[in-house]
This record gives structure tokens, sequence and C-alpha cells, in this order.
């Protein structure tokens, strides 16, 4: 995992029994196994049980680690912090001042954070409860035609179908990572009870084919238009240099509104401007390849989504030069947020504000989004790994080594941190850190 300006990740992890780690090369192969070590800058040691040594791979060809992960229960995660670099920080806020925010977090212990490196903090948080995740097998899924279920995915290179019934909650959050040869040519419907190609219904799909990426709405009863674009990428294929892509949407049926991300990025909040919003609960996936084309699915997870302060924290702040309170009501207040009073739930922030004579005391209840001021001027330089954690926290590091319990890295704008070993979901190489000629 060599970069440009970047020391070596060392991993020690000594004799840990075979478990499912998979490593993930530049190439697009993957390995899984057990992750012994990386001992310096050149290789790594992997173990496989389809060899009988452990490997020696070149630590230049690794593009990402999936550690073995199993969500652990209770994780303390009722406020959940975002710096200005964009990391998240599911945790608990234990004290607040003019200078300070003291975060009390599962993964990385208590965290003493200048209120500068700090854009804001949601409160309420509702935990994004896994509902499916697979493919591990042909269980559930029904009507199969041409999909052949592989190494936890489903892979096609003819034309059909495949569907789940009844596996989207009312608000939820869909992933899945779509990879292809040659060049894509895929559907993906939801919010659909239907589960045919062709007929009349109330639902979403999302396409990928070599001219771009679409994501439709269609509707009962609309004779002259039976799909409307909701959104367009002209994003092609060959963009995506290792034939793989990372595709999320969330989906608010109250407000009728959807969200979609593409590797991560922000593609734009959708209006679905037609009638009634689709009630379905199924899903299906949609090969169109022929030729030499092939479609492989796999990664899907879907999520109960907490969609109301997600709304929230998508308004922004409004005004940089103050601190700013938004309500569960969306009430707003503008001022000065530097003191936190009370204990356990009596917990409350208070907000100078130029317009009360007293300080405003916000229940942390009634709360959804703390935004802090920008300052003048914040130095905070690209990292050269991203790091899942749980409860959807995500930290950018320098430098990270790694023991049997814990992970040591440096951050841009925290210093030296420590994070839980089994708290990290996965290591991801930084696109920018390419090494340059």
């Amino acid at each position: 995992m060599k970069r440009a300006s970047t020391s070596i990740l060392v991993i020690a992890l000594g004799a840990l029994p075979l478990h499912a780690d998979q490593l993930t090369l530049e190439g697009g192969d993957q390995l899984t196994g057990t992750l012994l070590e990386i001992p310096d800058e050149s290789r790594i040691t992997f173990e496989t049980p389809n060899a009988t040594n452990p490997l020696q791979l070149k630590s230049s060809a690794v593009k990402s680690i999936q550690f073995e992960y199993e969500a652990p229960k209770d994780i303390p995660q009722s406020e959940r912090l975002v710096l200005r670099n964009g990391d998240t920080f599911p945790g608990e806020i234990i004290n607040l001042d003019s200078e300070y925010l003291d975060l009390r977090t599962w993964a990385c212990g208590d965290l003493r954070i200048p209120r500068s490196a700090i854009a804001s903090v949601a409160f309420g948080v509702a935990p994004h409860n896994l509902v499916f995740s697979g493919p591990k097998n042909e269980a559930g899924w029904k009507d199969n035609e041409n999909w052949s279920f592989g190494d936890q995915s489903l892979s096609s290179a003819k034309r059909g179908t495949i569907s789940r019934l009844d596996v989207l909650p009312e608000q939820f959050i869909l992933r899945f990572q779509l990879k292809w040869e040659t060049n894509p040519n895929f559907r993906f419907y939801f919010c659909d009870d239907f589960l045919q190609r062709n007929g009349d219904t109330d639902r979403y799909y999302f396409e990928v084919n070599s001219g771009g990426m679409q994501l439709k709405r269609q509707a009962t009863g609309n004779k002259n238009r039976r799909w409307s674009p909701l959104y367009s990428s002209q994003r092609r294929p060959e963009s995506f240099p290792d034939h793989n892509m990372e595709i999320e949407i969330r989906v608010d049926r109250h407000g009728r509104m959807l969200y979609i991300y593409v590797d991560g990025e922000d593609e734009g909040r959708l209006d679905d401007p037609i009638g009634e919003i689709p009630l379905g609960s199924g899903i299906m996936l949609e090969s169109l390849a022929g030729g030499d084309m092939k479609n492989i699915v796999s990664s899907i997870e879907i999520y109960h989504w907490d969609a109301v302060s997600q709304i929230h924290r998508n308004e922004g702040h409004k005004n940089p030069d103050t601190d700013a309170v938004v309500t569960t009501e969306s009430e707003r207040y503008e001022g000065s947020a530097d003191q936190l009073v009370g204990e356990g739930q009596d917990r409350a922030i208070l907000i100078k504000s130029p317009h009360t004579d007293e300080p405003v005391r916000i229940p942390f209840n009634a709360l959804s989004v703390l935004y802090f001021r920008e300052p003048k001027k914040m130095d905070s330089s690209p990292c050269d790994f991203h790091l899942s954690l749980a409860a959807q926290g995500r930290v950018a590091v320098n430098n990270p080594t790694l023991s049997l319990d814990s992970m040591s890295a440096d951050h841009p704008l925290l210093g030296e941190i420590s994070i839980r070993r089994d708290s990290i979901m996965s290591l991801q190489a930084a696109p920018h850190s390419e090494p340059t000629p």
C-alpha cells in the first residue's frame, strides 16, 4: 500500500486464527484470509486457506483491506460529531466550553477536540439498524433468471432478473457494489412489489450502462410518460478505472425525497414529483448483458434510516460567523453555544443570542443539529488512508500502525489518536495519494 509522501502501514497481528479479512488488489482481484503483518514498505504477509504457506505480496499492489467485522451491540452513539474535513465520530458529549468539546467515543475513547476543528454535531441519532446484508446464498431470492451465486455476490452475463420480497423498511438506506467486465448494463429496481420487467406499477430503478447513470421513477396511470428521470449523469464506465462503483440511495418516503451517492460522493437530493410515493418493499436486479458483458453485484446492504436529522443536516449552516442550533421542531437559534449544563438525561446546551437577555436553554432531547462558527483559517492536509468505523464512523489518517487490540495513527486535526481494533471495518488507500510519475 505504498503511496507518495506516506510511510507504509505497519501491521503486526501475531498468531491469529484464520478468519475473513478481505484484501483487494489494484487490479480488482480479492483474497480472503488473515492479514498477518506488513513488515516494511515492499511487502505484506497474508494467510489464506488456499495456500500452504503465508503469501508474500507487494504492498504497492494492495488497494484496500476489509477486516472481519461483527457489529457490536449498545455502542454509545446518541451524538454524531463531524469535523471540518468530513470525519465522523459517533459518541456522547461530556463537556463543552468556549475552546473545546469533549466527546466520549466507543472507538477512540475520550477525545478533546478544539471547537475550530468541528463543523457540526447531530443529536438523537438513531442507529442505522442493518435490515439485510448479502447475497450470502440463494435463500430468500425468487424468480431467478440467468443469475449465478458466487463468493458473496450475484453475477450475470446474460439478460435476466432476480428479486427479493419484503426487504425494504419505510425509511431506508440501500447500498450495493457493482462490478463489470467490458461494460455494465444493469438495473436495480426498488420500492417494488410488482417485480416484473414490464407492467404498470409504482417504483424506482437505478440504471448503469455505457452512456452513464440514471435514476428513474415509474408511475401507474401515466400513459404519456411511463418513466420520469429523477437523476442523470453522463459519467461513463471508463471513468471508473477498476470497473467498480459503490452506489448508495437514501429514501425518505415521508418527505418524498431521495439522496444518491456514487463512491461516497454526494450526487444531490432528488424530489419525487409524482403523486403517491411508491410503497413497495421489494427489490429486483436486472441484467441486460450480452456478448462479452458481465454484471457482478455484491455487498448489498439495507438499513433503517433516521431521515429527520439528515434533513436538518442537509440544510447546512446559514451564518458561518456564529454558532447555530436547530431543534427537532425546526426552530433555529444563532449566537454563541459554549456551555453544557446538567448531566445524563438532563443535559442541555446554553446558547447566547443577541436577541435575548438571558441564554436560551435547549435540552438535548430537543436538539437536532449544533453548528459551529467557521474559523478564519483551517489547515487540514489530505490523508493517505480512510478508515470506516462502527456506527457509521469515518476517519482519515496517516501513518497507521495496528496491534492485536488497537490502531495508532496521525490525524490531521486531532494529532495522534488510538482506535479500537474491533471498531475498524475497513482501511482504504486514498485516491489522491497515487505515486507521482
